[in-house]
């Protein structure tokens, strides 16, 4: 991002809508974004990219790379993805419909609205009173859990299944769970399933006509080939998911056209094309901070959206991924521009880069975080390993390890280190315990160090002994897979020579 203070917004001229020349010379803003996914694709290795961005009402979209790389089919505007968690998004936007029609109360105890075997419980089975803003800001005390798995429905997933890991309202655990009860909520005021209120509510009436929540094994035809692995990395094909038990979190498939006409209904305070799905108040609700994981960060969770208020801006968005697609959505409403990117691979670097380059190219450059004047070197955050806290679910227990976030040098400047195959992140000091981070998902993001604890985004780390970091688990592993087979030929040698 620009490291500039400034915020800006390019004249009109200069953005052209579909089909369009540039002003001045310039070549059409589809060419634009298409190169700027282009660079993406190459700096990352994704399979493809289908992008869009909007700004003043005007949109444009592109797409490159290949959707099936192997038989050479190129990825185009039209082509349908696995938008993941965008799909929050949406459940977000029904459930704060139904808050407008008394439906639901944001600020109820969700069991209110469900029969006793869907409420939801701390462990030893007590009710639990998680309100529906709560659910919202994923701050309801319930566990990651992941978005596919066996093809559940919805309704009969929820049964029994609903336990917290910390107390309601406490603080931020990212939670598909929670976002499966509120779909299921939204849809059960309505008497519907949650594909089918989806369809009738949002995806008809506002013309998002190739957006679905059906099985993508329904859709196969018009998905592309998905590419990764479990740490993002660009891996080998994958076999797609069935996002079934937790299709409001993580089900939507959809094109990048789709969601720039779902930006502009947020763009637009609410209407589009002379309907509306929202009051104007309504929408500055979802994007504004309802949570932060500190207060010392200027970043949260809104209603829905992942939110960051800074300098007097807003940005508002939401990443998603699942084994083989990426994506991300983001906005500002006050400038009235969007971009959205779409990936079939699991690099997540692709769609979040190609977001914040095209925010950059239609004019909205990010503010810079509050820093002392003058930053002395020994401001730099001192290394050290932290493990993320509450990320993994209790069945991925023997993963914990591996997601550890390490402030280390490489060289002269300080970097945030991820799994160590991973390129690390560049972080410049703030002052003291404080840094911003470059890259990644936390693009833009001010980390605060307090005590043993980091917290950036709505992320929060645990400090963690050297012998407990990510090099060392893998150091330790090494040394087993090397060293066990060399025990095995040393003893069987020994027994015969004994033999003998």
């Amino acid at each position: 991002m620009a490291r500039t203070a400034l915020l800006s917004v390019i004249p009109l001229a200069f953005l052209v809508s579909s089909g369009a020349s540039g002003a001045a010379g310039n070549p059409p803003l589809e060419d634009r974004i298409r190169s700027l996914a282009e660079a993406r694709l190459a700096r990352h290795g994704a399979p493809s990219l289908s992008v869009a961005v909007v700004s003043e009402g005007r949109t444009a979209v592109a797409a490159a790379g290949h959707a099936d790389p192997e038989a050479g089919i190129a990825a185009t505007p039209e082509t349908s993805y696995q938008a993941a968690s965008i799909s929050k998004l949406v459940t977000a936007t029904l459930v704060a419909r139904q808050v407008e029609r008394g439906r639901l109360e944001l600020d109820a105890e969700a069991n209110r609205y469900l029969s006793p075997e869907r409420w939801i419980r701390d462990r030893k089975g007590t009710p639990v009173a998680a309100t529906i803003r709560q659910l919202l800001t994923h701050t309801a005390g319930l566990p990651v859990r992941g978005t596919g798995g066996d093809p559940i429905p919805l309704a009969g997933y929820l049964v029994d299944r609903l336990r917290t890991v910390r107390p309601a309202g406490q603080k931020i655990i990212y939670s598909n769970q929670g976002y499966a009860l509120l779909g299921h909520l939204a849809a059960a005021a309505d008497g519907q399933t949650f594909a089918e209120h989806a369809r009738t509510v949002l995806f008809e009436p506002f013309g998002m006509n190739d957006s679905s929540f059906r099985p993508p094994g329904e859709l196969e035809s018009r998905l592309p080939i998905g590419y990764g692995d479990l740490f993002g990395a660009l891996g080998g094909r994958v076999e797609r998911k069935d996002t079934s038990p937790l299709v409001p979190a993580g089900g939507l498939i959809t094109t990048a056209g789709d969601l720039a006409r779902f930006s502009l209904l947020f763009l637009r305070g609410g209407e589009l094309d002379g309907r509306r799905i929202l009051r104007r108040d309504s929408v500055a609700d979802m994007l504004r901070i309802h949570a932060r994981q500190h207060p010392a960060l200027d970043e949260g969770y809104g209603l829905g959206f992942m939110v960051r208020e800074r300098g007097g801006r807003v940005l508002a968005w939401h990443d998603g991924g699942i084994p083989g697609a990426s994506a991300r959505l983001a906005l500002d409403p006050g400038l009235g521009v969007a971009a959205i990117a779409l990936s079939s691979g699991n690099a997540a670097e692709a769609p979040t880069g190609f977001v914040t380059d095209a925010l950059e190219l239609i004019g909205r450059r990010e503010t810079e975080p509050a820093r002392e004047l003058a930053v002395p070197a020994e401001s730099a955050p001192p290394s050290a390993s932290y493990r993320l806290v509450d990320v993994l679910s209790d069945d991925l227990w023997y993963l914990n390890p591996f997601f550890n976030l390490e402030i280390d040098a490489d060289g002269d400047r300080p970097v945030l280190r991820r799994f160590p195959a991973l390129p690390p992140l560049d972080v410049e000091p703030l002052g003291p315990d404080r840094f911003l981070v470059r890259g990644w998902l936390i693009d833009g993001a001010v980390a605060h160090i307090e005590g043993d604890r980091l917290y950036v985004g709505i992320i929060e780390a645990r400090r963690v002994a050297a012998w407990e970091s990510a090099r060392a688990f893998l150091a330790y592993g090494t040394v087993l897979a090397l060293g066990t087979p060399a025990f095995l030929v040393w003893r069987w040698r020994g027994r015969a020579r004994r033999q003998e």
